[in-house]
């Protein structure tokens, strides 16, 4: 395997940029640097109620910046150069996904134009050749993939609502999609960046574990959205691995595969919105990390818990990848069945998790009331 032959330098870019991202991370938190924000917004989304530094996204910008630096002047020390027009059409949608992040996480962008923002994103991407394979017909293709991509953005935004989740599972997507790309490509410029930002993640993890010190905020969540929305159209959406007459099926369910936890948590959460007549772009502490812990779970065991499923996720998509070269039908039903039982497990816990929040607010009310009713008594 590539990687065990190159696994010093794999490791001594992951923990390069850890260190990096550690030490630019701590610095905000040991000096409370932070970002003016609408103080109802801030308090109101996040889940937890302690004031914390949300400029965790900036250490990924950092690091994403200084690995496409190095590789633009000193790419020659890598396997391969491939610095093309796809890779500089996700790089500039990713930056401005953190500058348009940044703006929110200082000034709350609006709904409308955050949404604008992604689509421009999406457009650079199209216009630069990042476009999904599925139909083969142009404009349907192209509107699938500007749907992915701002699909992604809000999904990995929504998903950043509770200490260690969205770190750790865009890590664990990272990593599943750079396995099967090092042992075909070796250390090339995707690689590197991706390794970098892998570093990025685990330095930005270690302070914001539960108990958390820092948040990523918009800035890393919409730098993640769009980072992931590339790669994921440059590998698993127009991968050539898989053939056969299924193979184009490859192409949609690997990267519904990939990223199925904040698949499901955009789905449940925007559903459930919608079906009770708000907005589903409306922050609330109604996604599926909040079910669990209203069901049973501590914050802690929830991340550890959609971790372990996304990393499962991760584990079976490098088992295909290696050990498959023709895609049949059976292997098609075999994920969607594995797709349809974790949306049903998640599903009904989010439920049960509904249910133990009512009841909770429902004894807590009569509770009030009771005391109400007794002090007039005692008060006459």
């Amino acid at each position: 395997m590539k990687l065990y032959h190159h696994f010093f330098d794999f490791f001594a870019v992951i923990i390069t940029s850890g260190i990096i991202s550690y030490l630019i991370n701590n610095t905000f938190v040991k000096y409370r640097v932070n970002i003016k924000r609408d103080k109802e917004t801030h308090s109101g989304v996040r889940w937890g109620s302690r004031k914390k530094p949300v400029l965790g996204g900036v250490s990924f910008f950092i690091l994403f910046v200084l690995s496409t630096l190095f590789c633009m002047l000193l790419g020659k020390y890598l396997s391969q150069y491939t610095f093309d027009l796809q890779w500089i059409g996700i790089i500039t949608a990713t930056l401005l996904g953190f500058f348009m992040g940044l703006y929110d996480d200082a000034y709350h962008l609006q709904p409308l134009p955050k949404f604008v923002g992604q689509l421009l994103c999406a457009a650079v991407m199209i216009a630069t050749g990042s476009i999904v394979k599925v139909t083969n017909i142009l404009p349907i293709d192209i509107f699938i993939t500007g749907f992915w991509v701002v699909g992604m953005m809000n999904s990995i935004n929504m998903l950043d609502n509770m200490d260690g989740i969205t770190g750790s599972i865009a890590f664990i997507a990272i990593a599943g999609i750079f396995i099967p790309v090092f042992e075909t490509q070796g250390f090339n410029t995707q690689t590197f960046t991706l390794t970098s930002v892998m570093g990025a993640l685990l330095g930005f993890l270690l302070l914001n574990w539960n108990p958390s010190k820092l948040y990523m905020g918009d800035s890393g969540s919409q730098f993640l959205g769009a980072f992931l929305s590339g790669i994921a159209i440059m590998y698993l959406w127009r991968q050539n691995h898989f053939q056969g007459s299924y193979g184009y099926m490859a192409n949609v369910i690997l990267p519904a595969i990939i990223f199925i936890v904040p698949i499901i948590d955009t789905t449940i959460v925007t559903f459930k919105r919608i079906s009770r007549g708000c907005s589903p772009f409306v922050g609330g502490k109604d996604h599926i990390t909040h079910h669990f812990v209203f069901y049973a779970l501590t914050d802690k065991s929830t991340a550890i818990l959609l971790a372990s499923i996304a990393a499962l996720s991760a584990v079976l998509y490098n088992i295909l990848f290696f050990n498959f070269i023709y895609w049949k039908w059976y292997l098609s039903v075999s994920l969607i069945c594995y797709l349809s039982v974790l949306f049903g497990f998640i599903f009904y816990f989010y439920q049960q998790g509904e249910r133990k929040k009512k009841m909770t607010e429902h004894n807590q009310n009569l509770n009030k009331t009771h005391r109400h009713v007794k002090s007039k008594e005692t008060a006459t």
